[in-house]
């Protein structure tokens, strides 16, 4: 069974009835909402991120750690001039690459 339950003016939210549970699908909800649906609203933020917002406006946003540990080393990646300098060197067509068994050669 598929709904739809009107959270504010800006915010749908979807609900999908599966085995008894009620899974909440939406990509932003009020404070309130996800108060009272958090449990639903966390297996959400595992398959994107979810936005919580409070008079209208985003204030939050909640996602898996698996994509917070990944946003985590793309900045710091993006923070190593010597990683952007390779980076930019293979965009470039100005690098050459090796496969890693090579590195046992040495």
């Amino acid at each position: 069974m598929i709904g739809v339950v009107e959270g504010s003016a800006q915010c749908s939210i979807y609900f999908i009835r599966k085995k008894g549970y009620i899974y909440l699908m939406a990509d932003s909800y009020t404070i309130k909402t996800a108060q009272q649906h958090f449990s639903s609203v966390v297996r959400e933020a595992a398959d994107h991120p979810v936005t919580i917002t409070k008079q209208g406006k985003a204030v939050a946003v909640m996602m898996s750690i698996e994509r917070m540990e990944a946003i985590a080393e793309t900045m710091e990646v993006l923070a190593d001039p010597k990683a952007m300098s390779a980076i930019r060197r293979h965009r470039e067509g100005k690098s050459t690459y090796h496969p890693v068994s090579a590195l046992e050669e040495l």
